[in-house]
């Protein structure tokens, strides 16, 4: 019998495999496959296949109770359709923390007494995969799990309980939604009307890939929108709402110092993240799996794709905020898995921000903004101003500021994204910067330290170097070193011209809020990194000072967004009728110029979105086309560009980088489509060309 494995690779489309002698496989479950020279795992998502080519064998299959449910595969299916991505690879992320490592397998050589040692699969992933593809070539081994104790401390589940998710019916907004049944026993009512019974059925005349079948690129709908800078009661009724039923709600944030400030607000709550030890999070997965505890999960990806028996709702805190969209680890928006997961799962999605995001007031998820506005003190006013980016180092109007407002003893905080800014070198009689003489970049100091007057400078953009420069090569006057703005140089300069004592920095990082919360709340100025903006430390400062990167507005589609909810955060952190101040040199931007007009802003960005086919109207792809030589490179793409275009909504075509990557040369198409026309182009079946989300 031939089915269809997702791999746990990043490679979109299944893949056909014979199962051999264990014609029992469901959807659902997880098995050991070859991919070229190595073997790795993936998840049955159909068995039976049209396909009439030459196929592998599967090397096994895995014996295990945790099956994934017919919702939680909806939700795997939606999100790998959107970022296009494995459905295996999403499906490894509902495992155990145990289970998810392959080296966490066993099995018993065919012809062995099963009462000898059983080996284990890491052992021969490396040198002996041929030797264990032999084993497999007289049938599909039987893995399993070593046996033991649960982490629990109880008893390993026994092979006839099943740990799929319940079928749920929910009733919101005066609509009863009904459940999905499990993956692989649909609950069925006896016509007598007596208990429930288990049916097991086949389901090879299900759709092309069977329950994971795709669905159209879709908006979850939000069950409400809680626009507050105080949203802490209102997620308490709604839990308690919840927890009465016997249900469990998912608590998502955006960074794990928000975890454990609300672990600390809301009772009967479990954080769920990498900060976690893996024997406790061991311990929570069986108990919300099982369906043991119903309880809070907090945390991000971790948590949204944690299996959850009868989850009764979503709840999505800082819906809008940017760390969501600026994770260096993860191709996810996790506010938007946690839309897919409420929505495939039938269950309400609770969104609460101190702003509305762009999909909600376009979407009518929200209230319309003159109703439904919960934020009961005064907006802080906002006033931005512009900052000379020819010139560096330190702006004498900020030192003024900040010494006006210490005299005042106003307690202020100050933010920048540099740790630690470039040096360089200013000739006091051209009044310039020098440049490279290469590409008229600015040229930067190497190193912190100078040796007498003699300076070694270098250029970021081409490489130029040269060991000494102490003179301006115009005017022969001696030049001075400067210092950008960042944290460090700011620091200095305020203990030199204003205070030296009461002025601290914050970095951010595990437990550092907790324990530094008593300096910064006695600190009289805070020089911090975006890291400060927590519920920990709201409404605690009368001043609030934002030194803008201009890069935000330069790199991303959403700047403008990105931007207007920051500064909606910044509110949260400083008292009524405090002040916030905005150095920017984008200060002429839309985003600052109507940072203090909330419904004029988000008519002018959804203005800007539809002229140029950005979320919620389209979403933004990057195809990766990659050649040997950028002759073929450039008649690939040239192809594409022609072929498609229209389909596609293609607008920027370039080189990634005019030199090779790994060997070969990359080129960028940007699409601004929804998925469905990108898999009809069937782009991915070149081995050649990969996608990557930029704007969901």
């Amino acid at each position: 019998m031939l089915i269809q494995v997702a791999p746990s690779l990043n490679i979109f489309e299944p893949l056909t495999y014979s199962c051999g002698s264990a014609e029992d496989l469901k959807p659902g479950q997880r098995v050991i496959i070859p991919i070229g020279s190595r073997i790795t795992s993936g998840w049955v998502i159909e068995t039976g296949s049209s396909y009439k080519g030459r196929v592998k064998q599967i090397t096994g299959f895995v014996k295990d109770d945790y099956l994934p449910g017919k919702n939680y595969a909806a939700f795997a299916r939606s999100a790998a359709d959107i970022y296009f991505t494995s459905i295996g690879l999403l499906l490894d992320s509902s495992l155990s923390p145990k289970k998810k490592p392959l080296n966490s397998l066993y099995f018993y050589p065919p012809h062995q007494d099963k009462k000898q040692k059983a080996e284990k699969l890491a052992k021969y992933l490396k040198d002996k995969r041929n030797e264990l593809q032999k084993m497999a070539a007289e049938g599909p081994i039987e893995f399993f799990y070593k046996a033991g104790k649960s982490p629990a401390g109880q008893a390993t589940i026994p092979n006839n309980v099943d740990l799929r998710e319940k079928p749920q019916s929910k009733v919101f907004a005066g609509v009863q939604v009904p459940g999905g049944d499990t993956l692989l026993a649909p609950v069925e009512k006896e016509k007598n009307g007596g208990p429930e019974t288990e049916r097991l059925q086949s389901l090879n005349a299900s759709p092309r890939i069977g329950v994971f079948s795709k669905s159209a690129p879709c908006s979850p709908k939000a069950g409400k929108f809680l626009l507050s800078y105080d949203r802490l009661e209102q997620y308490r009724e709604l839990i308690a709402l919840y927890k009465a039923k016997g249900q469990s709600v998912l608590f998502i944030v955006p960074d794990n110092m928000s975890a454990r400030y609300w672990q600390q607000q809301l009772e009967g709550s479990d954080i769920y993240n990498s900060e976690v030890k893996a024997k406790e999070r061991e311990n929570l997965w069986h108990e919300y799996a099982r369906g043991s505890k119903a309880g809070v999960v907090i945390g991000g990806l971790s948590a949204v794709m944690l299996p959850i028996a009868d989850l009764g709702a979503v709840i999505c805190e800082r819906a809008g905020s940017p760390l969501y969209k600026t994770s260096y680890y993860s191709k996810f928006d996790v506010s938007r898995l946690a839309g897919l997961r409420a929505e495939s799962f039938a269950v309400p999605l609770i969104e609460g921000f101190s702003t509305y995001t762009v999909t909600a007031y376009q979407g009518g998820a929200a209230p319309p903004p003159s109703k439904g506005d919960e934020r009961k003190k005064e907006l802080p006013p906002v006033e931005v101003y512009m900052v000379n980016y020819r010139k560096k180092g330190i702006a004498p109007q900020l030192l003024e500021m900040l010494k006006t407002y210490f005299l005042e003893k106003k307690k202020i905080l100050v933010f920048l994204s540099k740790k630690e800014g470039d040096d360089f070198l200013f000739c006091p009689k051209c009044k310039k910067i020098q440049k490279c003489p290469g590409c008229s970049a600015q040229l930067k100091i190497s190193g912190k330290k100078e040796q007498g007057l003699f300076f070694p400078v270098y250029c970021s953009r081409c490489g130029f170097k040269r060991d000494i420069m102490d003179a301006c090569p115009k005017c022969n006057s001696t030049l001075n070193k400067i210092e950008d703005t960042s944290i460090a140089s700011l620091e200095r300069s305020i203990r030199r011209e204003i205070v030296e004592t009461g002025v601290m920095t914050f970095f951010g990082g595990p437990g550092q809020a907790e324990a530094q919360l008593e300096e910064i709340e006695s600190s009289r100025i805070v020089i911090s990194t975006p890291a400060l903006i927590n519920p920990f430390f709201k409404g605690i400062f009368d001043v609030l000072i934002y030194i803008e990167p201009s890069s935000i507005f330069t790199r991303e589609y959403y700047a403008a967004e990105t931007t207007f909810s920051l500064v909606s955060e910044l509110r949260e952190l400083v008292k009524e009728k405090g002040n916030i101040d905005i150095f920017s040199t984008f200060h002429f931007h839309y985003a600052l110029q109507l940072v203090n007009d909330e419904t004029a802003f988000f008519q002018r960005e959804l203005k800007y979105r539809q002229w140029f086919l950005l979320p919620p109207f389209a979403y933004v792809y990057n195809i990766e086309v990659k050649a040997a030589n950028l002759r073929k490179l450039a008649e690939e793409m040239r192809k594409i560009n022609k072929k498609f275009k229209t389909q596609l909504g293609i607008k920027r075509i370039y080189l990634f980088s005019r030199q090779r990557i790994r060997g070969a040369y990359r080129g960028i198409i940007e699409a601004h489509t929804f998925p469905q026309p990108l898999q009809e182009s069937r782009l991915l079946q070149k081995k050649n060309i990969a996608i990557e989300p930029v704007m969901i």
